[in-house]
């Protein structure tokens, strides 16, 4: 059985959803793991909207052409809490 803590559950979404061209959810996110996680995430999204890197579309926040090189980077360092990892993008 996983013993998988929200935080991780959340950081995993992360990882995975900013990759496909949909983007991360932001009201699913916010709907499954609450206001304040998400706000944390759209607080650590910001440097990557100011360098283009990260847009935000309607309700999804999607990688760029240039984003998407360094997805695994720009999702570390969105991770919630003690997942952040210290990644350079």
């Amino acid at each position: 059985p996983s013993h998988d803590t929200t935080e991780q559950k959340m950081n995993e979404w992360i990882m995975t959803s900013l990759r496909t061209q949909e983007g991360l959810p932001i009201s699913a996110i916010r709907t499954t793991f609450g206001a304040a996680r998400t706000a944390e995430l759209e607080n650590n999204l910001k440097p990557f909207l100011q360098q283009g890197l990260v847009i935000h579309n309607a309700d999804h926040y999607l990688l760029t052409r240039e984003g998407r090189l360094r997805a695994d980077g720009i999702a570390a360092a969105c991770f919630i809490n003690a997942e952040r990892s210290t990644f350079n993008v």
